[in-house]
């Protein structure tokens, strides 16, 4: 298991459920000093290899207008793997893609809603916001493999319950874009018991098409034979903000 310690860089998510929120939210970016400040605390406090190592979440990394200089820093400050959450469109954009794995990133993981475009786009409240992400995630490997550098690739599904019958899709495009882990995290007050034929639906698409899925918030018992499911190769220390 590889611990990352997540600095949150601002307010609201990278991809939050448009049907579930109650009003739309603009991503409030911290001062980079104080983001800065917790990346030297995380890794300073870090007792046990391998590390340090940091992830980048919260609002969405690229949006950020000092994102390669906070990457620069984590580099500065210790830290062995830095990683990114992400929509995943802006690195269909530009240099963005070569840029962030040349600035040293190498664990990018993207959060999905939908399993296709009609259905993310319309949770997401963002037209195009499927397709960018596909090509966003095209654009990272074809940069990772120029640059012979090695990426990890991970998905990310916030399960709610507009979403949760979708899932066998979404984990199925991930494993097919190559993400080697996904993970379920479900939201707090979602009737698990309901869900759980989709969630165990998405862990085994996922398995059959090569991609570990890793289901969070749920008691393990509950999942049965499925019970490993609920181990996920990568954790998070609670959020450094």
């Amino acid at each position: 298991m590889i611990r990352f310690a997540q600095v949150d860089i601002g307010s609201n998510t990278a991809v939050p459920c448009a049907l579930c929120a109650t009003q739309a939210e603009t991503p409030v970016f911290r001062p980079s000093e104080e983001i800065s400040a917790d990346v030297d605390s995380a890794c300073r406090g870090w007792r046990s290899p391998p590390g340090p190592n940091v992830l980048f979440a919260g609002a969405e990394p690229f949006l950020h207008p000092h994102l390669p200089v906070l990457i620069s820093g984590a580099r500065s400050a210790g830290a062995q793997r830095i990683g990114v959450r992400t929509d995943g469109r802006a690195l269909a954009q530009g240099d963005n893609a070569r840029g962030s794995i040349s600035a040293g990133v190498r664990l990018y993981e993207f959060v999905f809603l939908g399993g296709d475009a009609v259905a993310h786009d319309r949770l997401t409240a963002a037209p195009g916001s499927f397709q960018l992400a596909l090509s966003g995630l095209g654009a990272l490997r074809v940069a990772a493999e120029r640059l012979g550098s090695e990426i990890a690739l991970r998905g990310r599904v916030p399960v709610c319950v507009h979403n949760v019958r979708e899932l066998p899709e979404v984990c199925a495009v991930l494993a097919r874009e190559q993400c080697a882990t996904i993970q379920l995290d479900l939201a707090p007050g979602l009737d698990v018991h309901s869900a759980l034929p989709w969630l165990i639906a998405g862990a085994e698409t996922g398995m059959v098409n090569g991609s570990w899925v890793a289901i969070s918030g749920i008691e393990p018992s509950l999942l049965g034979s499925h019970a490993l499911h609920a181990t996920d190769p990568i954790s998070l220390d609670g959020e450094v903000s």
